[in-house]
């Protein structure tokens, strides 16, 4: 597993329902620009909104239009381990090429809680390839190396790690112990080119829901050997972050980011707000400029 992946947003319609209809424009376009895989149903794709059976239908979607175009991963990560295990069970009958686990979230567990919980989920479908997905700022559970290292011990099948952190130094530390064909992929945009400097095999990214020739361009120029020209495509990720994907209300303004690039990929769902008139112009103001500054440099 290696490359940009996109965490792909979920399509809402304005009551909250989901809503398919033109969404493979949007597919497409990502897969126009170089994109080598989508993880359904993750952090982006608001999968803590969502209950299983329409958790079900989305992956179904994927997988009918794009099995064999791009590697897709279903993120099958409940509060819930029946359901974790309902939705892994149903993303394997699918054939999607790996499925990630998000730390379980609400309550703090300790790390025994955490090593049985993914250890016993990995283990109940020995032939799913299971990406661990550590991401503390919003699970409140951290992923430490030794957690993984236990958690690989009793779980062979556990092939990698999604890594929504500010700690890139942990790539070449697991890949010591487990060795290089451990999977790691970095999550963390404002990090990305140090994950990549780290050893990462790719990234999985929420900027490029919006900017995704910008992912590509950073993640061909850093394995191609331009560090210079990596770096400058770093900075102005940054500033992608920052005016976009980074901001406090980030769903609403990436789903009228892509508004403004031309794809309708409906709202977040309640409770986050609309953007107000002069946040909207802001927001159409940078997407005009960036893209402009963008196309001189890709």
């Amino acid at each position: 597993m290696e490359g940009v992946i996109l965490p792909i947003p979920t399509p809402f319609d304005e009551k909250g329902n989901l809503s398919l209809d033109g969404y493979q424009d949007y597919l497409d376009f990502l897969i126009e620009k170089g994109v080598n895989g989508f993880m359904v149903g993750g952090t982006n794709g608001e999968f803590h909104v969502m209950d299983v059976e329409e958790r079900k239908e989305l992956l179904e979607f994927v997988v009918r239009k794009y099995k064999g175009k791009v590697r897709i991963i279903a993120h099958v990560g409940t509060t819930h381990m029946k359901e974790t295990l309902e939705l892994l069970e149903h993303a394997m009958s699918l054939n999607v090429d790996a499925a990630s686990i998000v730390s379980p979230y609400y309550f703090k567990y300790d790390e025994e809680s955490l090593v049985y919980y993914f250890s016993e989920v990995a283990r109940s479908f020995p032939s799913a390839k299971i990406l661990l997905y550590n991401i503390p700022s919003f699970s409140g559970n951290e992923l430490k190396l030794k957690t993984i290292l236990k958690i690989k011990e009793r779980a062979e099948n556990v092939i990698g790690l999604k890594d929504t952190d500010r700690r890139p130094w942990i790539v070449p530390t697991v890949k010591k112990e487990l060795g290089e064909e451990f999977c790691i992929l970095g999550g963390m945009d404002s990090f990305a080119l140090s994950y990549l400097a780290n050893g990462a095999d790719g990234l999985i990214t929420g900027t490029g829901n919006v900017f995704p020739e910008l992912m590509v361009s950073l993640y061909k120029n850093w394995r191609e050997g331009n560090v210079e020209k990596a770096k400058e495509l770093q900075m102005l990720l940054i500033k992608a972050i920052e005016n976009v994907s980074g901001r406090a209300a980030f769903m609403i303004t990436v789903k009228e980011a892509l508004r403004i690039r031309g794809f309708h990929v409906g709202y977040p769902r309640s409770p986050w707000r609309g953007l107000r008139s002069e946040e909207l112009k802001d927001l159409k103001e940078f997407i005009e400029e960036f893209l402009r500054e963008l196309s001189k440099v890709t």
